[in-house]
């Protein structure tokens, strides 16, 4: 039978770790590749400088000039526009019912890996052989520096031909990356790791006051409320310069994001996460942490709760010391105490995180505050089955939440459950109309033990500290095991 493979990637610059990729795919001998170019819609950016159809270009002449390509000619390339959506969803349906069928996808990216975990379709993860990044190329040419080696030489002309070096000297002009962006000439991985390296990532919030600009309400910018919202908005960023002019006093190396590239950011490397907003960018910044200390500073103190980011604008001289302090700068491991100052008044501790398994097969995201199950539309009624402890109840509802200690807020004001301590979590059914057995509404659970909830009918989700990208469709009988994992704890640095 045919078989079609999909090659999915942004090419900016198509490069030789993206050649090797093909090479991989062609050893599984399909008819036909779709190669799809991400970010389709983007261009004449630092992180996208080129368009789709020069990149479409590249691509095209790159096949026609190289020798895996003219010794298979059996095999047909369809280059194809995919568009970003800002949302995980729209873009694998995108996908799925826009381009031509294909059987499976082949990436090296794990975002793109999670996008299609649950669609069933056959992905391969592809080998890292050439040690090439594109921010890096790009870096190189802007620097006039050897970048012609990463490049297939089919592809080094037309970069040329189009005069993409004048063009990010023009960019560049416009863009702080050129600031904190790493790039390197060596293709060895111990390079990689060193020149990979930020010791601190600042992810930030959107401002009320960024939202409107990017809507362009012009009209608001006369309002009583836009110069309140203008007001938060200095004191937000008067308090991220700070931060940042401390780091580049100190040679401590960091990166800033906002907290919607937390998916596409690469952590390995970091020590410290700090979040910058409210409790809303803690949890988007702890999407992908796990060793990591995190520090979260409401910069908005009054527009934002804060329960998860206890330091405030007035507490700059307390992080700063820690940063100063021995804790940080003589241990490559996240300490466990901080005693090297008398009046350094911090402490870490751990925050308990719900982890989940569909079917046995554990996922890779988990919860700091809650997990909600049930019907996404709110509307609709929800039938679940719960298990604990060899007992079953069936529950008609508005959907369960499975909360942490940190998520009780929510649990027992909002949600009418009973107050949970640190070493509980707990189980409540939201606006139960019925239930089928002796289990009650509300139970509150050890940290050891674990509950079963499996959905009675179709379109029910999975949805993590209520953020909508993270949201994972279930299918009806499907067994979801809830449990807190003693190894997947959050380390986060607090006030005394």
């Amino acid at each position: 039978m045919p078989f079609t493979a999909l090659f999915i990637g942004r090419f900016q610059p198509f490069h030789l770790g993206h050649l090797d990729a093909l090479q991989q795919i062609i050893k599984d001998k399909p008819d036909k590749i779709l190669v799809g170019i991400g970010s389709s819609e983007s261009e004449l950016t630092l992180k996208n400088p080129l368009s789709f159809y020069e990149r479409k270009e590249l691509i095209q002449k790159v096949i026609d000039s190289e020798d895996l390509f003219q010794k298979n000619k059996i095999i047909n390339i369809e280059i194809l526009p995919i568009p970003d959506f800002g949302n995980s969803k729209k873009w694998t349906n995108y996908i799925l019912q826009e381009l031509p069928y294909f059987d499976k996808v082949y990436s090296g990216n794990p975002y793109t890996q999670e996008c299609f975990k649950l669609e069933n379709k056959d992905f391969q993860v592809l080998e890292l052989n050439k040690f090439v990044k594109a921010v890096n190329i790009r870096r190189l040419i802007y620097e006039d520096l050897s970048w012609e080696k990463m490049v297939p030489v089919g592809g080094v002309h037309f970069l040329n031909k189009i005069g993409l070096k004048e063009r990010l000297k023009e960019i560049y002009k416009f863009e702080d990356e050129l600031i904190h962006g790493q790039f390197w000439q060596e293709s060895n991985q111990d390079q990689i790791n060193k020149n990979d390296l930020n010791e601190v990532i600042i992810v930030e919030k959107y401002t009320d006051w960024e939202c409107l600009q990017k809507q362009d309400f012009t009209n608001f910018n006369y309002s009583t409320e836009s110069k309140t919202l203008k007001k938060w908005h200095k004191i937000h960023t008067d308090l991220k310069e700070k931060l940042t002019n401390f780091f580049s006093s100190q040679n401590i190396s960091y990166k800033i994001i906002k907290s919607d590239k937390v998916e596409e950011t690469n952590f390995d490397q970091t020590k410290i996460v700090i979040s910058l907003g409210g409790d809303g960018t803690f949890l988007a910044a702890t999407k992908k942490i796990e060793n990591q200390l995190m520090i979260g500073i409401n910069s908005q103190v009054g527009r934002s709760v804060g329960k998860l980011t206890p330091f405030t604008p007035k507490d700059l001289e307390l992080i700063f010391g820690y940063f100063e302090s021995k804790a940080f700068l003589k241990n490559q491991k996240i300490p466990t105490k901080i005693n090297q100052k008398s009046d350094l008044k911090l402490k870490i501790v751990k925050y308990d995180r719900i982890s989940v398994k569909i079917n046995d097969q554990k996922i890779k995201t988990m919860a700091i505050n809650e997990v909600f199950i049930g019907q996404p539309l709110i509307y609709k009624t929800s039938h679940l089955k719960v298990e604990f402890k060899k007992k079953s109840t069936f529950f008609s509802c508005n959907g369960i939440l499975i909360s942490t200690y940190q998520g009780s807020t929510a649990f027992y004001k909002s949600g009418g459950g009973q107050p949970i301590q640190p070493e509980n979590f707990a189980c409540l059914s939201l606006l139960t109309y019925k239930k089928n057995g002796l289990m009650s509404d509300n139970l509150i659970l050890d940290l050891n033990q674990k509950i079963f909830i499996s959905p009675q009918r179709l379109n029910h989700s999975l949805v993590f500290d209520s953020d909508e990208n993270r949201e994972i469709k279930l299918s009806q009988g499907d067994l979801v095991e809830f449990f807190v994992d003693p190894k997947k704890t959050l380390k986060v640095l607090i006030k005394e």
